[in-house]
């Protein structure tokens, strides 16, 4: 099962990701994305939206998948929730699912700002429990 913590980072934010495969890992940086900008008591989704993403390589499969996010508040929709419904390194493609909030109804409950997912220092790092990467986020 994948999972994330904040990490301290020095002007951003960040956040260690893991899970046993890609799918994990994706959908634990979704999720710890969404944690990040809001607090628990937002609101639920009233729609969703999946969204195929296809990259050079699984790094960049991340940070794409994450910039989605990011576009929903663009769009005037909080990520409330997150799924990876499948993903594979080679080709490095993606399925994914995100439940949305109206930011007017999401608004109070979102804390923090994050402007962009950036590629700093960011390695997926395949290990006997699976695979975990950094990722830093510009606030």
């Amino acid at each position: 099962m994948g999972g994330y913590e904040e990490i301290e980072h020095a002007a951003d934010y960040a956040l260690r990701v893991w899970g046993a495969d890609l799918r994990e890992m994706i959908e634990a940086a979704g999720h710890g994305l969404v944690d990040l900008i809001s607090d628990p008591e937002r609101p639920p989704a009233e729609r969703w939206e999946e969204y195929d993403i296809r990259a050079e390589d699984a790094a960049a499969l991340l940070v794409r998948a994450l910039r989605e996010l990011l576009y929903c508040l663009d769009a005037g929709w909080a990520p409330v929730d997150f799924q990876v419904l499948e993903a594979k390194d080679t080709p490095a493609t993606a399925k994914c699912r995100v439940g949305l909030a109206p930011l007017d109804k999401a608004q109070k409950h979102l804390h923090r700002q994050v402007k962009a997912v950036t590629y700093h220092d960011l390695r997926i790092q395949r290990g006997p429990e699976g695979l975990s990467a950094v990722v830093t986020f510009d606030t």
